[in-house]
């Protein structure tokens, strides 16, 4: 972690909407554009795929949603119902095996 931002996401939201930015770092389009993908990215679709990996590797849903600067941790578990889904998909892998 770089110095200075060891809690910076407890002070503030670390995954904010473009319109709540003094200047735009995150160009979401242009960081896809050169790691290849084809599909077009929006600022709303790395936001999700964020919080879907965030869930995915663990992270608990009260930190994901203070991450995101939800207000209420039901905005969240939308994420959540997806990485559900997630698991759901990969035990019926070892089921269709038998």
């Amino acid at each position: 972690m770089a110095a200075g931002t060891q809690g910076l996401c407890a002070r503030r939201p670390c995954f904010r909407r473009p319109s709540q930015c003094r200047q735009s770092l995150y160009q979401p389009q242009e960081l896809a554009d050169k790691a290849g993908v084809k599909k077009n990215v929006t600022f709303h679709t790395a936001r999700h795929s964020c919080a879907v990996l965030l869930l995915t590797l663990g992270a608990d849903i009260y930190t994901v949603s203070k991450i995101l600067g939800h207000r209420s941790v039901r905005a969240t578990q939308v994420y959540a119902k997806i990485v559900d889904k997630k698991k759901d998909d990969a035990i019926a892998l070892v089921d269709n095996a038998f």
